[in-house]
Parts: C-alpha cells; structure tokens; sequence
C-alpha cells in the first residue's frame, strides 16, 4: 500500500544510541498543529494496548490514561475526545466523526478510520485479527502485533495511534471542500 506503509517510525529510530522523542514521531517540534483540544464528535475508548514489531519484540505502550510510552519515554497523549496531544497542549492528530484524520497543519490525510478499528485508504483496508495481527498490511514492511485491542473500540484507538505513527511529514492530502462561510 503506497500511501500507508505500515512501519513504525521508532523502528528507525531503534538502531541509534539516543532515544526518540516520542513528541517527534507525532508530527511536534517545528510543525506545531495548534493548541487545546477541540470537540471531535468522536469518543475513544482508552485502555492498556501494545503496538508491537514482532521482529525486535520492541513495544509503545499507550495506558489507560491515554499517555503513550516508549523506551520510557512519554509526552503524547491520545484523548477520548480523538486527538494525540503533547504535554504542552498541542494537538498532532485530530480523529473526526466521519473517520477522516486531520494531521499536523490541519491537512486531512488519505485515510479513513472506521469505529470497528479499520483503516481504508482507497480500495485498500487494514484491520486487526483476533490474533493481534494485521490483516491487509504491507507484507514487505515490519510485521506488527495489536495487543490489547479486545473490542472495536480499543482496536480503533489503536489503529489511530498507529497512523499517526506511520504517517509521513509529507502524507498525502485528500482535497478536503472548502470550510463553509
């Protein structure tokens, strides 16, 4: 799948020495989105999930208070109301009520989540097996396991985290309509 490569972005950042800023690797630092958190119209249900790479058994954590954690490491948090936030306030990724996901600078990304937890981008569509595997991701990229993700609800957090993490400064943009007047 071209426009969602199914990699974690901390995958890269494993072989260095220095720990990722898991601030960064949700669209923070120069690309600021904005401050506060908006009202979505989406409510997600938070709980004790992995996202894990199967092939060097390395996990992100996000708890049950929404704090994502890697290495040790936290300060981005994913809320019930559908955004992922840093500490400062700032949200990175905004999940609407119709599924679209708006990234860094407000620009929609060319994906869609549904509420079962299933990522579509065109004729392509990425969920979750009951064992924790993806189903419908890109064979070549490292291979990832989901747990945790024991109800639709849990697997749509998941998957929403999962691509703000994959989802490339550069990500494509759907042409989104005009804001009305």
């Amino acid at each position: 799948m071209k426009r969602l490569a199914i990699a974690l972005l901390f995958a890269a950042a494993c072989g260095s020495s220095k720990k990722p800023d898991p601030a960064s690797a949700f669209g923070y630092g120069e690309k600021q989105a904005g401050s506060g958190v908006a009202a979505t119209g989406v409510t997600l249900e938070l709980g004790e999930l992995k996202l894990v790479e199967v092939s060097n058994n390395k996990a992100l954590s996000i708890h049950a208070d929404g704090q994502i954690e890697y290495e040790g490491q936290s300060g981005v948090r994913v809320t019930k109301d559908g955004t992922i936030v840093n500490d400062k306030g700032e949200v990175g990724f905004t999940l609407l009520a119709d599924g679209s996901i708006k990234g860094p600078d407000n620009k929609v990304i060319d994906v869609t989540l549904t509420p079962d937890g299933v990522i579509k981008s065109g004729d392509k569509q990425i969920s979750i097996n009951a064992d924790g595997t993806l189903s419908g991701a890109n064979p070549q990229a490292p291979q990832m396991r989901i747990e945790g993700a024991t109800t639709p609800g849990l697997k749509r957090t998941a998957m929403f985290v999962l691509i703000a993490l994959t989802t490339p400064e550069d990500a494509p943009v759907e042409n989104a309509p005009p804001a009305p007047k």
